[in-house]
Order: structure tokens, then sequence, then C-alpha cells
């Protein structure tokens, strides 16, 4: 029916709860990071105010568990409020936070005590606000935070601190701290359901995934959402800002002239060094398998039928290939060529012509490298025993698409030439440097030993 719309999570299996969600950047949030602002107080107010702090006749004075004291004192009426209310109001406004909803606590001051030993806690609303009103110049009142550096409140100054990060307050001076409530970009029931468990981050994160409307998510979808943050930011790291990659592989240097840092480095982007010395990655190159004709076929193929929808792995952009079973491989190259390359895999470990020798199973697909397509791939190992890559066209057909490898301990380029397999045990690290014009055709087969 023309107009019926469908939910989107229905048409797919890829489909979690965390894609419900949006994770703002944390450090960037303004319910996040701390400001402060000089000069809301002055030396002269804090002679009016602490003339009513410390009037002998008036008992506004009560204790706190932690040792600290808190006045009953109604200072909403104080300059020094009114002021930090309309600075707060401007910095938010210009941060374009909705204001609509948003309430203020009552006002309370705070005598922080030199020898007092306050406890980490967050807030009970979005923001905390701290205003330092005595002028003490021989008295420090600190910020600490649980994860963050500590910082100096000075006399006069205000700071805004998320309600969702763990902090004190320890010195010696008096203070004034009151706690604003967003509930048009935050959920505040997010700090009545802290368990100690459960990190800072993920209590903010609670808090603000938006959309706001929606109920508070679980903590577990939260996590989730966060490790995939956290997987997706270190897979960018490795395609795109890693240093020898952007080296080797984006700016196409010689990778003979690595250093041993850099190969170290190079190292790490596979499984080397849990890989016992009877496991040891074997490789073979200029394998002659398939004839030119076989490989302009393959290379129509691939043109007719290739894809960008299926996601790599491996950097999590798109593939760019056409998968292929044997029996489609052998209608395409012939039998007698499809088994031979089959048989690839026995030149690397004889062990495989033995009768007893486990089975192998086979993965086929037909890759393309373009600046328009994919255009590299960063240094990894196969999830397989064996790979096999054939070039389905020469070097000279396209620049850049260096297949880079780190043969024993030297970093070197591998052979390229139409119709010529390279074949490899799957711990072998490698990668395809960046392409800079023209197109790069090649079949790849990883072969598994099956039970």
């Amino acid at each position: 029916m023309a107009g019926t719309k469908i939910p989107m999570a229905e048409l797919t299996q890829l489909y979690s709860e965390k894609d419900d969600i949006y994770l703002p950047v944390l450090e960037e949030h303004v319910l996040w990071r701390n400001e402060y602002f000089p000069n809301i107080s002055s030396r002269a107010a804090w002679n009016q105010y602490q003339a009513v702090i410390d009037d002998p006749q008036l008992q506004h004075w009560c204790k706190k568990e932690n040792g600290h004291t808190q006045s009953i004192i109604d200072c909403r009426s104080w300059k020094v409020f009114k002021e930090a209310i309309d600075r707060a109001y401007r910095y938010l406004t210009n941060e374009d936070v909705a204001l609509e909803r948003a309430t203020v606590t009552l006002p309370v001051i705070l005598r922080i005590g030199q020898n007092i030993k306050e406890k980490f806690a967050r807030g009970a609303a979005s923001l905390c606000i701290y205003i330092r009103i005595d002028f003490n110049a021989n008295a420090q009142v600190y910020l600490q935070s649980k994860e963050r550096m500590e910082v100096e409140i000075e006399c006069g100054t205000m700071f805004i601190v998320s309600g969702y990060q763990r902090h004190c307050l320890t010195g010696d001076g008096v203070v004034i701290a009151f706690q604003i409530d967003l509930p048009s970009i935050s959920r505040s029931e997010a700090l009545n359901k802290i368990d100690e468990l459960q990190s800072d981050e993920s209590i903010f994160y609670s808090a603000v995934a938006q959309p706001i409307s929606r109920p508070l998510p679980s903590f577990e979808c939260i996590q989730e959402k966060i490790n995939w943050l956290d997987h997706r930011a270190y897979k960018r790291y490795r395609r795109l800002e890693c240093p020898v990659i952007k080296k080797y592989l984006l700016e196409n240097d010689n990778p003979q002239l690595a250093t041993q840092s850099e190969k170290e480095i190079v190292r790490r982007y596979g499984n080397q060094a849990s890989v016992t010395e009877s496991h040891c990655f074997h490789l073979k190159e200029h394998i002659s398998v398939l004839t030119g004709q076989q490989c302009l076929e393959l290379v129509r193929f691939v043109d007719d039928n290739i894809s960008s929808a299926v996601i790599d792995s491996v950097d999590d952009f798109p593939e760019y290939q056409v998968d292929v079973s044997p029996e489609l491989f052998a209608q395409l190259v012939g039998k007698e060529t499809c088994q031979a390359v089959l048989n690839l895999p026995k030149t690397l470990d004889k062990s495989l012509s033995h009768e007893k020798s486990s089975r192998l199973g086979y993965s086929l697909f037909l890759r393309l490298y373009s600046e328009e397509t994919r255009s590299l791939i960063p240094f990894h190992h196969d999830i397989s025993d064996y790979t096999c890559v054939i070039a389905l066209n020469d070097q000279s057909d396209f620049s850049g698409g260096d297949f880079i490898m780190l043969n024993g301990d030297n970093l070197e380029k591998a052979a390229w030439k139409q119709g010529e397999a390279l074949l490899h045990s799957g711990n072998l690290i490698h990668g395809v440097s960046k392409m800079n014009a023209g197109k790069r055709y090649s079949l790849v087969m990883f072969a598994d030993h099956v039970e």
C-alpha cells in the first residue's frame, strides 16, 4: 500500500537496542565539561556577607554528617546569587541549551574546613554551581574530581561542574552552592539510580542519551553503546591516524626503509606474537594460475556485480567485493583451473597432501580497489589458515595499491602481476596502500581446516 511506513528495525537483522540512542561527544557536552567565571563576587560584598555569617547572635549554622557546616540563611536575595544565576543563564543560552523547564535548587552556604575529609559524590541535578565568596588570601579552596585534575576555586570565582562527575570541595573557605536541573537535555532520574559500580561516564550517558523523551536506557545498553563507539574510534585510528599507517599506506613511502620500532607497530596489527614456531607463517609468490583471458572474464564479472553493501570487519568500510562459490568459480574459469586454485594451499603445507589430512573449507571473493571504492585496507591478519591472492590485472594499470607485508622482519611490497598468485598463511600481517589512480582487481581465497 502506497505511503505505508514500516519500522526499519523490522527490515534488518542488524538491529540492536543500542542503535535507538545517540550519545553526544563527552568532552564537548555542556553537562560534562567544567567552566569557571572570575569576579562573580567581590571583596566589598564579602565584608557584608561575612558580617551575617559570623553574627554570634544568629544560630544559622548546623553540622552536616561529613563535618562541613551548612547554613539555613536564605541567601536568595544576595547580589552574588542573583548575578550568578544571570551569568549561568547567559552561559547556557549561548551554549544553545533549552531552558524552558530548567529549575534551580535553593542555595546553601558551605564553610569548608581545612582538616575535614570530604567524600567524592555526584550532584542531585545536572549542574553543580560553586561560588567562593570569602576573600582570605591565605587560604585555598579546591575542587577535586574523582577522575580529573584538582583545580583551585579562587576568591570571587564561580565554577560550574557536571553533576554526573564525582567530586568534592577541600581546603579552607566559604562557598555558596546550588544546582541546576535541565530536563530538556538530560534525565535527572539517572542520579537517583546510582550504583557505585557504575562509572561517571555511564551515569552521564544514561542521562543525556537522545531522545530525552524516551525512558531512561539501561546501563547495560549504555555500556554496549560506549563499547561500540570505542571500537569504532579504535578502528578509525588504525585506518587513518596511526603514524605508520599514514606513512606506508596513505603516503606510499618505501616500506623497506621502515625502522625497527615502526615494524613492531605493524606487528601489533596481527597475532604473530602468539604464533608458535611450528605454526610460523609461510609465503610463496609468483605462482602462475590464471591466463590473461580468464583474468579479463573475472574483471568483467566484478564490474557487473560489484556491491558496497557488506562492511569489512577489518575497518568497518565497505568491502567492494563479490563473493563466489567454488561451483560458480569453476563456471567462470573452468573446472581444471578451479581445482588448481583450490589445491594451492598444498604448496604451503605438505601435510595437506596426506590421505589422512583434514579437509579444507573455502571462501572465495573478487575484490575491487580504487579511489572511488575501497581505497586501502590497514594492516591486519586474515581469519583463515591459508590465504591466496591472485592479481587480475597488472601493476601498470593503477597507481598505489601495493600489497605491503611484514615478511619475517622485513616490511616489503609483494609482487603483483596479472594471473600470478601470492600464497601465505593467514597470520601474515599485510595491508594495501592507498590507491592514487586506476583500478586494482584481485581474487582472494581463504582456506580453513574443516573437522
